[in-house]
């Protein structure tokens, strides 16, 4: 399937991005079984507690998802990169939870770009390094974007009920807000 693609011209070998979302779960156990998803794990990201699964993705520099995997919160997302890259990538960007030394290495012995935001000490150099990747990465990011913001440019409560309301109700019909776009 994936030659097919390519002879067709719609699978972009040019680069692939590489990101996860967090999918939130009930953490409850007040249901028949009395027991939490066996599936579903907690992880911590900055100071919150979040229970659920890990949506991790490869897509084109233009934001067309090419390869989707499944985890457990609790998962690192180095854990999911070779199965997000396909194998054809001149360049691979990605945020520092991809970061690794021997795939930089790797990249590079194949004459590939790894343009994955840098670990370590923060300096001014660095950071306008990771602020440059961080804009090309922005752009393949898309298809989190139903999550983010609204044409209101206010936060939805899409994702849990601690973000604040669409400002638009009744809703607007938005490209990028799953509340808007819904009746």
């Amino acid at each position: 399937v994936r030659d097919l693609l390519v002879d067709r011209d719609l699978l972009v070998t040019t680069g692939t991005i590489v990101d996860a979302t967090l999918i939130a779960a009930p953490s409850s156990t007040r249901n028949a079984t009395k027991t939490r998803d066996p599936e579903m794990r907690q992880t911590r990201k900055g100071q919150s507690w979040y229970f659920g699964m890990k949506c991790h993705i490869g897509a084109d520099p233009h934001g067309l998802v090419h390869t989707l995997t499944t985890t457990d919160a609790a998962q690192a997302d180095i854990s999911q990169l070779p199965a997000l890259v396909h194998g054809m990538e001149a360049s691979l960007h990605g945020d520092k939870a991809y970061w690794k030394e021997s795939d930089l290495e790797a990249y590079e012995a194949l004459g590939g770009q790894y343009l994955v935001n840098q670990r370590g000490e923060r300096t001014p150099e660095r950071d306008a390094l990771n602020r440059e990747r961080s804009r090309v990465r922005a752009r393949g990011c898309i298809c989190f974007s139903s999550s983010s913001y609204c044409g209101a440019s206010r936060r939805c409560g899409i994702a849990d009920s601690t973000r604040t309301r669409c400002a638009r109700w009744p809703p607007l019909r938005s490209p990028t807000c799953i509340r808007c776009a819904t009746d």
